[in-house]
């Protein structure tokens, strides 16, 4: 919300604190040991080698105003965080020009004047593990391409590549996820990373979705996500009859999901699959969306895991984004909801086996149970993993569906409409 009169009032009284005698005091090094761990948000640099200390009261009317700024949206595409540096900055100046900052209108000019030279077109381009273009340059996967970048490619993007350095031996040869975004740095790096969250979510979907053993063999990450980076294993052993140490290396044993023209063409052509990864381009999200938009989060999360029993909990987030809205009676919401997606949405199993499914999908939110409340972790097994992540990425593109062909925009259309099916088909055997 933009800042009101009573605000900007409120402002100008905190500033004439800030600016007063009593709001500021004298660098020393009896002042710096009496401040302690606030030190350096007390400070400001002065010319000459000279610095000043925000006083108590002075320091606190700092912290209120930057507390006005962080819930005032004073312009898009930037941070709360944003507004404070840049309030920050303008105190900086005044304090070394000699000047006052008078009146909170103008305060809220400078900040506004800031903020809109902070925002730019910003472009990123962060490798991608566990991908393979096979016979394909790149696909647009919503508002990022998914390509090997090359100098020209870049160089048409406005980028100037100097010095010696090839775009191999900056970020490798491998597949990139490439975009753009204005804004304020600190916001477009956020926005990306989310981009990058919707479109590898929606790989492992798709990847899961394809095989029988869901995401297990596969592990889609970026190099924003260090920790699901494939690394080599290396331990050392021996043993009482052979003391001799023996050195054992491994790489990790996932493989890469190919995605070829045929996939690449079920990615562009498939409607509720670009519906999806349009979503970080929408400005406004319904509640069902925004869920879907979670559960891609967790099942991203889920398979670059490199904990069993932790891929399991998270992908029963997934479907916890969409079906948790009881307070009551979760596990039959979540079993059910989860069964009826699989075999009305996208018809992925056949109505005879739906007493099956729930029943499978009971055993295994029992393991979830078991590892959230009990501490439980070694009860979890590859293939009960794999088949949640089939199944799974089979709901996520389901809700897709009901979103984009069936219209619903709320959890509690799908809720409702899958308890209506469940009676349906309990009646039905």
């Amino acid at each position: 919300m933009p800042v009101d009169s009573k605000q900007v009032r409120k402002l100008t009284f905190l500033l004439n604190t800030i600016f007063a005698r009593r709001g500021l005091i004298d660098y020393s090094i009896e002042n710096a040991r009496r401040i302690g761990q606030d030190r350096l948000l007390r400070e400001f640099q002065l010319p000459g080698g000279r610095s000043a200390f925000l006083s108590e009261s002075g320091f606190e009317s700092f912290q209120s105003v930057c507390q006005i700024l962080r819930c005032s949206h004073l312009v898009e595409h930037t941070e709360p965080h944003d507004s404070v540096n840049a309030f920050r900055a303008i105190v900086q100046n005044c304090l070394s020009n000699g000047e006052r900052l008078n009146g909170g209108q103008r305060l809220v000019d400078l900040v506004v004047q800031k903020l809109e030279l902070m925002r730019k077109d910003f472009w990123y381009v962060v490798p991608v593990h566990g991908v393979e273009l096979n016979g394909i340059e790149s696909i647009d996967l919503g508002c990022l391409s998914l390509e090997t970048p090359t100098e020209l490619r870049l160089e048409g993007r406005g980028a100037k590549l100097a010095g010696t350095s090839s775009i191999e031996e900056m970020i490798g040869c491998g597949p990139c996820l490439v975009g753009s975004v204005f804004g304020s740095e600190s916001y477009a790096r956020r926005e990306f990373k989310f981009r990058t969250d919707v479109a590898t979510g929606v790989l492992a979907v798709v990847a899961a979705a394809s095989f029988k053993q869901g995401a297990s063999p596969f592990r889609i990450t970026t190099e924003a996500d260090p920790a699901g980076i494939r690394a080599p294993r290396r331990s050392i052993s021996w043993h009482s009859d052979k003391p001799d140490v023996l050195l054992t290396r491994a790489v990790m044993d996932h493989q890469s999901f190919r995605i070829d023209a045929e996939f690449a063409a079920y990615l562009r052509e498939a409607a509720y699959v670009s519906h999806i990864l349009g979503l970080p381009n929408q400005e406004e999200l319904s509640e069902l969306e925004s869920a879907l938009i979670r559960g891609l989060f967790w099942f991203s999360d889920a398979q670059r895991d490199t904990s069993r029993v932790m891929q399991l909990v998270k992908y029963w987030s997934c479907a916890e984004a969409i079906f948790s809205g009881e307070k009551t009676g979760i596990t039959k919401a979540l079993t059910e909801g989860v069964a009826i997606v699989l075999v009305a949405c996208v018809k992925h199993e056949p109505p005879d086996q739906y007493r099956r499914l729930v029943a499978r999908l009971a055993e295994l939110y029992e393991l979830r149970c078991n590892a959230v409340h009990e501490a439980r972790h070694d009860q979890v097994e590859f293939g009960d993993v794999a088949t949640l992540s089939h199944w799974t990425a089979w709901m996520l593109l389901g809700v897709g569906v009901l979103i984009h062909d069936g219209g619903y925009t709320s959890s509690e259309e799908v809720r409702r409409q899958c308890r209506r099916l469940a009676k349906v088909l309990e009646r039905s055997e």
